[in-house]
């Protein structure tokens, strides 16, 4: 979820009970090994000098367990990272203190934004790290008072971004809406919506075999029917690849009625160059719980995919939305024949919904899976709860979802308080 900085030494205080001597020592009693992976905590990049662990049994009282690590971290106005420090302690149950395990602990710096009709201002974002670490964000790229917009991949390789202009349109256009997909031996795959004459819309692809430095046009158009830019205006395109298969799921709105937002899954064989249909949601169902205008995909460790998804529907979630998912057992199953599953460990991300069941445009949903397998899902309404839900699934059936802290809870989440208008997930 994040990284964190921490000094190259390990400091203590031992305190010698002279009960510990040479003949009350036990070889059965008094030995130890370094803990293995605990659950929720983040495995250090280094082996530790030593990490001790004791087990026995005690007549009665209460043992209570502190730690002090580097951690925090935080980024000076030049952009240098700096090592902080936190504390946390368990009470053999939660996680106590404000920066317990998979709280956010930094951030990396971007994208500054500046004021004036001149100033470049970024919307549609999505975030990856290549195999390198390099990381790369796709995004629409435009001015309050400029003429054009365009579709620009930052990337960042240690504190240094650059900007690349993949494409660009008039400002009155379709939006573009970029997402990032890793293929095999180190390729990197951009797909964007792209617009093309009389009011259509295509999906467009682009492909980068240098780490995300150079990138070149693969497909003008990757799918069959073009599609119409007001019945089915675009909000977010995701895709991911598993196994010789790309899933792309396309979240769109119709402008012209009171219906509530949809989408489209599409599949590939052919690693992004091209893509079928698979299914196209009807949006004039009020109750369709695949409605939705903020969704993410994450393959799992055995090659499935989970689609995590906002449902909006008034028929079936009053004023309020819901996070759903489903999991695909291939990008060539429709989503429809998926059983939806709500996650309950977060609440409803936005209860400002508009008629028809259409999420409010400050509704913000994003998925990731971190290297031991485990899920993450954050979800937030950057108007009526700025409160950051995160919730995670460490077992690949996804039964089971555990919120990782709240607003009141020991460990809470971090309140992003977005009305700066300077915190945008991007993942």
């Amino acid at each position: 979820m994040a990284n964190a900085v921490t000094v190259n030494a390990l400091r203590g205080i031992l305190v010698h009970d002279e009960r510990v001597n040479a003949s009350s020592f036990s070889d059965t009693l008094s030995s130890y090994s370094e803990a293995g992976a605990h659950p929720g905590v983040p495995v250090p990049s280094r082996a530790s000098s030593m990490v001790l662990e004791s087990s026995g049994e005690m007549d009665s009282g209460t043992v209570t367990i502190r730690t002090v690590r580097a951690g925090g971290v935080s980024s000076s106005p030049d952009g240098e990272i700096e090592p902080g420090a936190f504390a946390m302690r368990t009470n053999g149950i939660d996680w106590l203190g404000w920066n317990g395990p998979l709280v956010f602990a930094g951030w990396s710096p971007l994208h500054t934004f500046a004021s004036g009709g001149a100033a470049n201002q970024y919307a549609n974002l999505h975030t990856i790290h290549t195999d390198d670490g390099t990381m790369l964000t796709a995004a629409q790229r435009f001015t309050s008072a400029g003429a054009i917009r365009s579709l620009v991949v930052l990337r960042t390789v240690g504190l240094t971004t650059t900007t690349i202009v993949i494409d660009a349109q008039a400002i009155g256009l379709v939006a573009y809406c970029p997402t990032l997909v890793r293929l095999p031996e180190g390729r990197l795959l951009l797909l964007s919506t792209k617009t093309v004459p009389a009011g259509q819309y295509t999906i467009r692809a682009w492909i980068s075999t240098d780490d995300g430095a150079t990138w070149t046009k693969s497909a003008d158009s990757t799918i069959r029917d073009e599609l119409d830019a007001t019945t089915a205006a675009p909000r977010r395109l995701r895709a991911a690849y598993s196994a010789g298969q790309v899933l792309m799921v396309l979240a769109f709105r119709d402008t012209t009625a009171t219906v509530a937002d949809s989408f489209r899954q599409y599949a590939s064989s052919d690693e992004g160059a091209s893509f079928a249909l698979v299914q196209a949601v009807d949006t004039t169902t009020a109750a369709n719980d695949y409605t939705g205008g903020v969704h993410d995909l994450v393959v799992t460790p055995s090659g499935s995919f989970v689609a995590v998804f906002c449902a909006s529907s008034r028929t079936t979630y009053g004023a309020h939305s819901a996070v759903l998912y489903k999991v695909l057992p291939s990008a060539w199953v429709a989503g429809q024949t998926v059983v939806t599953t709500t996650l309950t460990a977060l609440s409803a991300p936005s209860a400002n919904l508009t008629v028809g069941g259409q999420l409010s445009a400050s509704t913000e949903l994003c998925a990731t899976r971190d290297d031991d397998g485990t899920v993450y899902v954050l979800a937030v309404d950057f108007v009526t709860n700025q409160q950051t839900q995160i919730a995670r699934s460490t077992t690949e059936i996804f039964t089971t979802w555990t919120e990782v802290g709240f607003q009141s809870a020991t460990v809470p989440n971090v309140p992003l308080f977005a009305g700066t208008g300077n915190e945008v997930p991007a993942a």
